[in-house]
């Protein structure tokens, strides 16, 4: 990609999936696929250059503010406007236990206080560790589900899951979190660039180089 594309700062390429994503109301969107979490964090940028509240809760671990700066350039703006700005907020989880009390407890709070856009990088991650036995990791995605649905019913919801490692019947949460998805897109690598798929509720493709534009190499976050 040229870097003509990736700098264009007047019609910002990203700003398209943004609309697609949420169009007139606030609505659970699920991003999978390789390019998930990068995908989630240049939106992150974006929405934040546009003056929402952002909440940005790091479940996977790969929140890397350099990546950010590197968005933050290409559409215009001076890195600290994003990684300093009152309207981005970033928590970490890295367990399942930290992640349900952080969604329950410290978001809701910050959800009180005013409109914001809820973005969940790696929902599933924590729920991969094999230390914690199966029957509390089910109790556990049952609170993560009613917390993400109660979250959606007045906030914008973002959600960013790559493929993990773990037993078949963990990765069989993916499904229950798809379900709890309005909108569920595939973000992949491709010879010609990222490309996007809605898969849910209608398949529809975004070619590369459009909308994605802004979106880098595969597996940076």
């Amino acid at each position: 990609m040229s870097s003509a594309v990736l700098m264009a700062p007047v019609q910002n390429p990203l700003e398209a999936l943004v609309r697609e994503l949420w169009s007139h109301r606030p609505k659970p969107v699920l991003l999978g696929g390789g390019l998930a979490i990068p995908a989630a964090t240049a939106l992150s940028a974006v929405l934040v250059f546009q003056h929402r509240k952002v909440i940005f809760v790091d479940g996977a671990n790969r929140f890397n503010p350099y990546n950010v700066a590197r968005y933050a350039r290409r559409i215009g703006c001076h890195p600290k406007d994003i990684l300093d700005a009152k309207n981005f907020l970033l928590a970490r989880a890295f367990t399942c236990h930290q992640l349900i009390v952080l969604l329950e407890e410290r978001v809701r709070k910050h959800l009180d206080d005013g409109p914001a856009i809820l973005v969940v990088s790696g929902p599933l991650n924590t729920f991969m560790d094999e230390s914690v036995p199966w029957k509390e990791i089910r109790a556990l995605f049952r609170r993560l589900k009613k917390s993400l649905f109660q979250i959606s019913e007045t906030s914008s919801l973002l959600l960013a899951q790559h493929s993990v490692d773990g037993s078949r019947e963990r990765h069989r949460l993916m499904r229950g979190l798809s379900s709890a998805a309005e909108t569920m897109a595939i973000i992949e690598a491709s010879d010609r660039g990222p490309q996007v798929k809605i898969v849910k509720p209608e398949r529809k493709v975004i070619r590369a180089g459009e909308e994605l534009a802004l979106i880098t190499a595969q597996g940076e976050a």
